[in-house]
Parts: structure tokens; sequence; C-alpha cells
């Protein structure tokens, strides 16, 4: 996010715990993008599942729980009391209006409406998945990219139909723009281990 669209990154999820006993409770990931004058808020759910239809299965019933009006005023509240938007709207200053920094500001304050924030709402969804085509295959060929293609789509699909499903109910539903990051590894475990070995090194470093 940050590379792709030049976004601030929001302290992520797992810095506010309630106490260190507790589960990770919000968004996986936090961010702010300007576009045409406009500010989006960005509130990410990742998953890394060997089975791809858990992974969707979870995402959707994280998503639906992050989207309940106290969940999302704990997300604005953590960003609002962050030094980083500020220094950030400073720096974005050529890029959006002194107006457009005050609306962003409104929206973001609790007792404003969730009509409006659901109106530069984006969420991400990405998802890591075990997947038996890519452990199939040992190069990037023609075939192998057409038929993970072809998979994805089928995907996509299904992922667009579970949130008319179990998302559709919610006010204003239509107004939030989600997007669809699917990530085929050929072992999920391998990956998990990599990362919690780089994630020991860096910490004693």
């Amino acid at each position: 996010m940050k590379k792709y669209y030049n976004a601030l990154p929001i302290v992520p999820k797992i810095f506010y715990k309630q106490n260190t006993n507790d589960y990770a409770k919000g968004a996986d990931s936090v961010h702010l993008t300007i576009e045409n004058q406009e500010c989006h808020l960005w509130l990410g759910e990742s998953k890394i599942y060997t089975n791809i239809k858990s992974a969707i299965d979870e995402a959707i019933e994280s998503i639906q729980e992050l989207l309940q009006k106290n969940k999302l005023n704990k997300e604005k509240s953590i960003i609002t009391n962050l030094n980083d938007l500020e220094l950030y709207m400073k720096d974005k200053k050529d890029e959006i209006s002194e107006k457009n920094i005050n609306k962003i500001k409104k929206i973001l304050k609790q007792e404003a409406s969730m009509d409006e924030l659901k109106k530069i709402l984006h969420i991400p969804i990405s998802i890591i998945y075990q997947c038996y085509i890519t452990n199939q295959y040992d190069e990037l060929s023609e075939e192998y990219k057409q038929k993970i293609a072809n998979f994805h789509k089928d995907q996509a699909k299904i992922i667009i139909k579970k949130i008319a499903e179990k998302l559709g109910s919610i006010h204003n539903i239509h107004e939030i723009k989600f997007h669809i990051i699917l990530f085929p590894v050929p072992e999920k475990n391998k990956i998990e281990n990599d990362f919690i070995k780089n994630l020991g090194a860096f910490s004693n470093d």
C-alpha cells in the first residue's frame, strides 16, 4: 500500500490489543490515501490459510464484525489520535485542499455519520493460501498463469457472492469499495516458518 499508493500506514491492530492475553481486534492494516483531492480510508483484512474456502469464510466474518459501528468508531479513534495523520496531511498539502483536509477530519470524528465514512472506505481482502495448482509447477509458464487466473476469477465470484449474502443487510454497503487480492503459495507452512524465523532475527538485532 505504501509503495503502490503512497499511502500512510496507520498502527496495525497488534499494537492496540487491550491486554497481552487478549486477541488483536480491528482491521489487519489501516492506511490513508489521497486521490483526486479526496482522502480514502483503507481497512484491510488478511488471512493465511491452507484452504482458500476457509480463508474466504473467515475473512467475510471478520469484515462483518469490523463494520459494526463501535468497531469503526474504534478505528477512527486510533487514527485521529496519531500525530502521523497531521504530518501526512501537511506533507500532502499540494495534493489536497484545506477544505478537503477538514472534510476528512470531520468524517473521522466519533460523532460523524457512518454513511459519510463508508463513502471513502476501501476494504482490501488479502488472502495467502496453499494452492494445489501452484504446487504443480516449477516455473511461471503461460499454462500456469492461465490456470491460476481462471481459478482466481472463480474465487472472486465466490467472494462477491458471499459479501452480498453476509453483508448485504448493512446500510449503504454499496458505498464501500472491496478489493480482492489472492496470493497462491505452494506451501503455507514454509511461508509461516520463514516469516517467524525472519521476525526472530529482526527482533534480535
